[in-house]
């Protein structure tokens, strides 16, 4: 009769293991069923072939290099980038490689938040299921950037701080994850740093200096290789994104448009996003709610981005994470049905990536001019409509370059320099008009007509002449841009090894070069 004592819920015991098979039974279900969504939306977007192409030429003897002639860190994430050699060494193709890893990415993304919600099958079962409606996770789980990482990595280390059966636990694991995340994304560290510190704190004298060095090497290491080989320690999408010289309000209010496009866009995120928020307050997980306030916060302060939902698709997995680690242990029926109503709300956006797909590109741009990427590029990039080749699809942007340098020109000025820059070939040097793969355009200021997360500048007259002539003899007229730049390509463009290098790495980086031309 033990096995039939009656329970407080009128079942038996033995139903117990029969209710969690099926849970977890529904779990598996939901889970793959999401990695189908992912897959039926999987798409590529312009950006993620700068660094593909930093890849192409790595592979084939260039260096880490976009433009050849010139080491500049056109990728922001170098992880990222070095998950993508082996897949292009094997298969040389930019479309399988991105695609692939983001895929796979994504899977183990998945195989992590469900790992991390063992205790609550029904509220993982229901989370799976919303999550289906979010448009921002979805579309990012691909696009060939490195957000799919970037869930792995969080997915890995939410859970380990927040959840650990012994509070003495230095969380060195946590940190090193953490490290990782800094070299996929490096603003991304804002949403664990404070509950990554709080448990540092009181730990930091019990534990050798050494492991917690150890745990940061690989961060210490690239920062001091980037800045020897770039001749400058973060990214040159840093300096493009973020020394524009717009006027901070400015910033401020296109980020506030960034979150209402975010909520229209995408409200089933918005649910994750929110719920997630509020039940680590109400959990007091004081720590864990602060960085993810701090990561709007920042989103606001940079002025968002002009790809709807990708700055906030980190909060949406953030929230999905803290439903299935700290969420309350709700019956199967109730879980379900609030994974539904969430779902639900995914058909409130005016694209969902879950239901249909775009069939002729549009511009996908609202109002303030945050832009549907996956609408804008899916019938040239997307899984489902073209075939897995690497053959160059029919698209404006690479065919005006291919056809300049069928001209005999292979310097040229361009905006969207992704599809454009592969597909052009390693001897086509293109400046980048938004500054993103060039350090001299980088550090020039912005035109006061900006969108946000690319900023325009205007090249400078003789900037192209001296590239295209490649005598070494400077054709900058601007007196200053001039001088600027003669310091600059001694760093950038001179061996690595060559006098004063050093001394000019260290005035761009400490000194006035800093601030750009003056």
């Amino acid at each position: 009769m033990t096995g039939l004592t009656p329970r407080i819920d009128g079942s038996s015991a033995a139903s117990a293991p029969r209710r969690s098979r099926a849970a977890w039974f529904a779990v598996a279900l939901l889970g793959l069923a999401l990695f189908v969504v992912i897959i039926r939306a999987a798409w590529l977007c312009d950006d993620a072939y700068i660094t593909i192409r930093t890849v192409d030429n790595f592979v084939h003897g260039y260096g880490l290099r976009w433009n050849i002639d010139e080491r500049v860190q056109a990728y922001t994430h170098p992880l990222w980038m070095w998950a993508l050699v082996p897949g292009y060494l094997l298969s040389g193709s930019a479309r399988v490689t991105l695609i692939s890893t983001g895929l796979v990415a994504a899977f183990a993304a998945l195989v992590l938040l469900v790992r991390a919600g063992r205790p609550r099958p029904a509220v993982t079962a229901a989370v799976l299921l919303g999550l289906a409606g979010s448009k921002s996770f979805v579309e990012y789980s691909t696009s060939g950037l490195e957000e799919a990482l970037l869930f792995c990595l969080l997915a890995a280390i939410v859970p380990l701080l927040i959840v650990s059966s012994s509070p003495r636990r230095p969380p060195v694991l946590a940190l090193f994850l953490t490290t990782l995340l800094f070299l996929t994304r490096m603003d991304a560290v804002i949403i664990v740093m404070p509950l990554l510190l709080w448990r540092l704190a009181g730990e930091w004298r019990q534990r050798p200096r050494w492991v917690l060095a150890a745990a940061v090497s690989p961060a210490v290491l690239w920062l001091a290789f980037s800045t020897f080989y770039y001749g400058a320690p973060f990214p040159n999408t840093a300096y493009a994104k973020l020394g524009h010289g717009i006027p901070r309000w400015e910033l401020v209010r296109q980020g506030f448009r960034y979150l209402s496009d975010f909520g229209s866009m995408d409200p089933a995120g918005t649910a994750f996003a929110i719920g997630g928020l509020v039940l680590a307050a109400l959990r007091r997980r004081w720590t864990l709610a602060a960085g993810l306030v701090l990561w709007a916060a920042y989103v606001v302060w940079i002025g968002g981005d002009f790809m709807s939902g990708r700055m906030l698709a980190p909060l949406v997995w953030t929230g999905a994470i803290v439903l299935v680690t700290t969420g309350p242990s709700l019956n199967f029926g109730l879980a379900m049905a609030a994974g539904a109503a969430v779902l639900a709300l995914g058909f409130l956006s005016p694209s969902p990536a879950f239901w249909g797909r775009p069939q002729r590109a549009g511009s996908g741009r609202s109002d303030h001019a945050v832009t549907d990427e996956r609408q804008f590029y899916y019938p040239n990039t997307g899984l489902l409509i073209h075939r897995f080749t690497e053959t160059a699809f029919e698209h404006p942007w690479p065919r005006r370059v291919l056809d300049a340098r069928d001209e005999g020109r292979f310097v040229m000025p361009f905006k969207w320099v992704g599809f454009a820059g592969y597909f052009g070939g390693p001897k086509v040097h293109l400046v980048d008009e938004y500054g993103l793969t060039d350090a001299l355009i980088a550090r020039l200021p912005a035109e006061s007509d900006w969108n946000p997360g690319h900023f325009h500048r205007l090249v400078p007259d003789g900037y192209v002449e001296t590239l295209a002539a490649g005598d070494g003899v400077n054709r900058i007229q601007d007196p200053a841009t001039r001088r600027y730049y003669e310091r600059l390509a001694k760093v950038i463009r001179g061996p690595l090894f060559a006098p004063g290098r050093f001394r000019e790495i260290a005035w761009l980086n400490l000194g006035s070069g800093r601030s750009g031309p003056r």
